[in-house]
């Protein structure tokens, strides 16, 4: 649970904003103020690896990519407020060197929490859903709001109580050895208006070099399916057989119909940060 408060960034995050404000600045001016005429409430802003490569976000951005994006995601947008523009833009990093390039066929659950780069033909394409990704919370005594981040796919976690009341509740407490007539700090409301939902959709991942082998199998074995989620400004904008580069991380869920406590086996599911027209790589 996060408390609103007005702290100063830490020196990562200072040298994270540092980095990303210089490369809008020296590579991106003039996109920035092309992107000014998008009608769009939210879409995609492309930023080349190998800008990264060239300042600290290159050995952070491999160990702490959420931060890294949500900091830069903050600088973009300053960026388009400064502009006067309602626009919401979302970084997607593309460009990968050779080294984050996998075959989906390879990917074991070793590799996960790996940033790594596929050639992919798209199989299957779900309903478009949302789902939670910030519910946001309000101390009905002292007015205090905080937020909880909440993870894609499992149990909602829930806010039970005010931390700043629960401070004062606990030390009055233990002052008068628990005879203190004092309310518990669990006067507190969700503030549903305030909750934040994103846009995502499921969709199926078919390895190209494996579908190569499929059709001139004599055999018939079977050919294997990953499941992926994007987000934003890609669903509902996908082709079923289309061939693109999708740079996601490997992530583990349970199996459908089950949850973690349930059962201990875990499905591959890919999630997506960028796609790229068409294959990287020709390697079949």
């Amino acid at each position: 649970m996060s408390q609103i408060k007005a702290t100063e960034p830490d020196i990562e995050a200072q040298e994270i904003l540092n980095a990303w404000r210089l490369i809008f600045e020296e590579k991106y001016s003039s996109e920035l103020d092309y992107f000014l005429l998008c009608e769009e409430d939210v879409f995609g802003f492309e930023v080349q690896w190998e800008y990264l490569k060239q300042t600290p976000l290159h050995s952070i951005f491999p160990n702490s990519p959420t931060k890294c994006l949500e900091l830069g995601n903050q600088v973009i947008r300053e960026q388009f407020q400064t502009r006067d523009s309602r626009t919401r833009p979302v970084i997607r990093i593309v460009g990968f060197d050779e080294e984050f390039s996998y075959q989906l066929g390879d990917v074991r659950t070793r590799d996960r929490g790996r940033l790594l780069s596929f050639n992919c033909i798209i199989s299957n394409l779900d309903t478009p859903m949302g789902w939670l990704k910030k519910s946001e919370y309000i101390c009905n005594d002292c007015e205090t709001t905080w937020s909880i981040r909440q993870s894609l796919a499992r149990e909602r976690e829930r806010s039970i109580h005010c931390s700043v009341c629960a401070d004062t509740y606990y030390k009055e407490m233990k002052r008068t050895d628990g005879k203190a007539k004092i309310p518990p700090p669990t006067n507190i409301s969700m503030i549903v208006e305030a909750n934040v939902y994103e846009d995502i959709q499921y969709i199926e991942l078919t390895c190209p070099i494996m579908l190569k082998k499929h059709t001139h199998d004599k055999n018939r074995n079977p050919l294997f399916s990953y499941l992926a989620v994007i987000n934003d400004e890609y669903v509902g904008h996908l082709s079923l057989n289309q061939e693109v580069t999708v740079n996601a991380w490997v992530e583990l869920d349970h199996l459908p119909n089950r949850d973690f406590a349930m059962d201990t086996r875990r499905v591959l599911v890919f999630k997506i940060h960028s796609i790229e027209p068409g294959f990287k790589n020709r390697l079949f």
